[in-house]
């Protein structure tokens, strides 16, 4: 991510009161996290975590794991007890078992998806209805700032952005093994190479999902306009844009005349 100085975020702006969320990242400076059970792709998040091939020991890590949820206040002598009769009925192998702790990862982990560029007229189709809607510009080194930030004043963890890797086939992957291993996102950022045209960078919050963080001052710097966006509302969102203490670069998109694509010209507010 070095390299990148942007990530962008295609929302969509109309008067439905179904899609006023979808608002607030320019009228409150919020961004949402949301939970794996939400995206619109079922395979997404959803690949099987293989059990299996974990060693013995890391077997029984896990599954003491899962049975100090249940029983916090278990002795470490019934509770070593009970993993190791878990382990022998294959406890791990129970496909009803994995599948269980898989639909609990992902309704315990808060995701916001990005993407690196804002000229991508598929992305401004399906996800800024059919162009009537905006795009939102975040400035990355700030929006990093303002993570670390977090983390040394709330003592709240939010990753860094992860590329999506695009692939044909599951890849294997083994579950985390403890508490603080980050290898619980490998899962949720591997995708249908039929999405690779989405370019998707994730940011991460494990233990929490479904909620929104208000941003700091700057770190959204750009907003572009629809190509097909309603006047009316092009001047709900510069309104909205007058009240910030800081002016940003706004831009509109514009379909161009000689091929599928789009121009984008600088507008006053």
């Amino acid at each position: 991510m070095e390299s990148q100085k942007y990530l962008y975020k295609y929302r969509r702006w109309d008067d439905d009161e179904k899609h006023q969320h979808q608002k607030t990242v320019i009228t409150e400076k919020k961004i949402y996290f949301t939970s794996a059970d939400k995206f619109n792709d079922p395979f997404d998040c959803n690949i099987p975590l293989r059990y299996d091939l974990l060693l013995e020991e890391d077997q029984l890590s896990v599954i003491k794991r899962y049975i100090l949820e249940i029983q916090p206040n278990i002795n470490p002598t019934e509770l070593n007890t009970l993993a190791e009769k878990g382990h022998e009925k294959g406890y791990l192998n129970s496909q009803e078992n994995i599948e269980r702790a898989l639909k609990k990862l992902r309704n315990v982990i808060g995701i916001f998806t990005a993407t690196k560029t804002y000229k991508n007229i598929l992305m401004w189709s399906h996800y800024a209805n059919s162009h009537s809607g905006y795009c939102v510009g975040f400035n990355l080194p700030k929006l990093l700032l303002f993570f670390k930030k977090l983390k040394n004043d709330r003592r709240i963890t939010i990753t860094e952005p992860v590329k999506v890797v695009y692939k044909n086939k599951y890849p294997i992957y083994l579950p985390n093994v403890s508490d603080d291993d980050d290898s619980y996102i490998k899962p949720f950022v591997t995708k249908s190479k039929l999405w690779k045209y989405e370019d998707e960078y994730r940011i991460f919050r494990s233990g929490l999902a479904n909620f929104s963080l208000q941003l700091d001052e700057g770190i959204i710097s750009k907003v572009i306009l629809g190509s097909m966006m309603e006047s009316k509302h092009r001047e709900e969102i510069k309104l909205e844009l007058c009240k910030w203490p800081n002016r940003i670069e706004l831009f509109e998109a514009k379909m161009r005349k000689d091929q599928f694509g789009l121009d984008f010209e600088r507008i006053p507010y």
